[in-house]
């Protein structure tokens, strides 16, 4: 596809060709996912794999042929997911045995969790505001636990939220496809300014592993 979405399912074509200038046989092709992607399915034409595994038969010189993986990525938006394709085969009339490796590169480009944050237009110092910001699931299946980190301005105290804050960010629940959800926070400018910036960078959370998805700049 031209465009990778981080938590959205996708369909990647993996196309060989056999110019080897030799007949190989009992081919075999077992593919590596990248880690935390939720394969639906693999296989060739109509016949499909077993797990990681596609059976090609024999693959005459110069044939040709492709495979299909869908599945969903969760990975860093703008980082890489790399899958391994191993091909083995025997060829000769002794039945060599011989392998190519591969890997095919992909990065998501955006995601589908979306931020949206509702702050009063003017803010006072040293007078109270609360936010309120918004998270949703725009895609297709439901997400894994998701967490958010602000990046408060400086001349910003923060006082206190509907959800537990942790000491740099909040852990929320997994949210269903297409739900979405509101978190609140409180606190209060310093400082009068002419402008400030509220920054939020939120993740897919799997365990100890984070996978940084679109930053919201408010």
């Amino acid at each position: 596809p031209h465009e990778i979405i981080s938590g959205a399912p996708s369909t990647l074509v993996i196309r060989y060709t056999n110019a080897t200038g030799k007949e190989l046989k009992n081919a075999s092709l077992s593919v590596g996912f990248p880690k935390h992607f939720l394969l639906e399915s693999i296989g060739k034409d109509e016949t499909s794999g077993t797990d990681n595994r596609i059976e090609l038969g024999d693959i005459p010189l110069g044939g040709t042929g492709s495979f299909k993986i869908r599945g969903t990525m969760f990975g860093d938006v703008g980082g890489q997911q790399v899958f391994r394709s191993l091909l083995t085969f025997t060829y000769d009339e002794d039945n060599k045995v011989g392998q190519k490796i591969d890997h095919q590169i992909f990065s998501p480009t955006r995601s589908t969790l979306e931020l949206e944050l509702s702050l009063p237009e003017n803010l006072v110092a040293y007078q109270d505001v609360t936010g309120t910001l918004r998270y949703k699931n725009t895609g297709e299946i439901d997400f894994p636990q998701i967490s958010i980190s602000p990046e408060w301005p400086k001349q910003f105290s923060f006082e206190k939220s509907s959800h537990v804050f942790f000491s740099n960010h909040w852990r929320l629940p997994s949210i269903k496809a297409g739900e979405e959800d509101t978190l609140s926070f409180t606190g209060y400018l310093s400082d009068s300014v002419e402008s400030v910036s509220f920054i939020f960078h939120p993740s897919f959370t799997f365990g100890e592993t984070q996978y940084k998805q679109d930053t919201l700049v408010h």
